[in-house]
């Protein structure tokens, strides 16, 4: 693929040497919304934590823009964990500065504007001082995306973003998906069970299999529907549609 800017090569990732996912390779192109999917427990937000440099793989190499991931990628590398993972002694300016202050030598001024910025960006502007107790579950989403694109990252890390959320609250929060990937260029991976957000963001997709342990299928989510290749994929698909 000429326009990767992720690729996978032989990957196999897990727990103390006991593979969950074997032999994953796969590109994914510069600015496309690519979504992770696959039933529960088939190692979706594993294959994420491999991709954003947490867990190491077991065989096999990450590229993120033709590097290895390493620490000195990890800054074109924002990541929103499924609860948010804000720190809850911290207010959400703190929260969202953390990784201005780490990686950057910027100063107050110029971090609390960035930080300005990004609440803006996410939808949720005036809320610095508040807690993250005081949020509601897609406030607090909000701000972990706001962190995430603290250091202006060229890829963008997702998981479960609509778990918990209300169907209302997860339609915001997939348009404002969308709109970070228009509107920045953002290349974004999502790993997700929520059918009405693979099919609303996703561009292209991969299907992990919980039993082959790999990928049985790869595509638009919307293309897969139509043409499902096997039936685990249509299963999955159309699960609660009668």
């Amino acid at each position: 693929m000429k326009n990767a800017i992720i690729r996978l090569s032989g990957i196999s990732v897990g727990y103390d040497k006991s593979p969950i996912l074997k032999n994953i390779s796969f590109e994914i192109s510069r600015g496309t919304v690519f979504v992770i999917m696959g039933p529960s427990g088939c190692g979706k937000s594993t294959l994420l934590r491999a991709m954003a440099g947490l867990l190491k793989p077991l065989r096999g190499k990450i590229e993120v823009a033709s590097s290895s991931v390493d620490g000195d990628t990890m800054r074109n590398i924002g990541m929103l964990f499924q609860g948010g993972a804000l720190f809850t002694s911290m207010t959400v300016s703190e929260n969202i500065a953390l990784p201005l202050l780490r990686h950057t030598d910027y100063s107050a001024e110029r971090i609390e504007k960035i930080v300005t910025e990004k609440l803006a960006l996410a939808g949720v502007p005036g809320i610095g001082n508040m807690y993250p107790s005081q949020l509601s579950g897609g406030m607090k989403k909000r701000v972990g995306l706001a962190r995430a694109l603290a250091l202006d990252p060229e890829i963008l890390l997702l998981d479960e973003p609509s778990a918990g959320l209300d169907p209302i609250s997860a339609g915001n929060l997939d348009r404002l998906i969308l709109e970070i990937n228009r509107s920045l260029g953002t290349t974004i991976v999502m790993v997700s069970h929520d059918l009405d957000s693979i099919f609303a963001v996703g561009q292209d997709s991969i299907f992990l299999d919980p039993t082959a342990h790999t990928i049985t299928a790869r595509g638009n989510p919307n293309d897969l529907l139509r043409r499902p290749p096997n039936a685990d994929v249509l299963k999955f698909l159309t699960r609660g549609k009668k």
